[in-house]
């Protein structure tokens, strides 16, 4: 499941930083933790590489290796009404404010 738009690339990205983010490698990681996060540069030579096209690249690159490497073990929990991704793998609820369907009971 490859994202086709760019809003898509955005949304997909941050689905999966939130809830795989267990698979990213170390160096990916540390990326993450450190300038993302704490906002301090990480410098390291595979990182200067998966940042040489800004954070944008990064979170590309990190979002295509998780899908090419571990696409069968990611769960993309789409709203059966409204097919928005939903904020967790298991959620039964959407959060996108115009559907906000409640699947619980079935």
């Amino acid at each position: 499941m490859y994202p086709t738009s760019p809003a898509e690339h955005s949304e997909i990205a941050g689905y999966l930083f939130q809830n795989y983010r267990h698979l990213l490698n170390p160096v990916e990681r540390a990326i993450y933790e450190i300038e993302i996060l704490e906002g301090r540069h990480y410098t390291n030579v595979q990182a200067k590489q998966l940042l040489q096209d800004g954070l944008a690249g990064y979170y590309e690159s990190v979002m295509r290796r998780l899908i090419r490497e571990h696409g069968a073990d990611l769960r993309f929990n789409r709203c059966p009404r409204c097919q928005q991704l939903c904020r967790t793998p298991l959620a039964r609820q959407c959060h996108n404010i115009k559907c906000l369907h409640d699947w619980h009971g079935g």
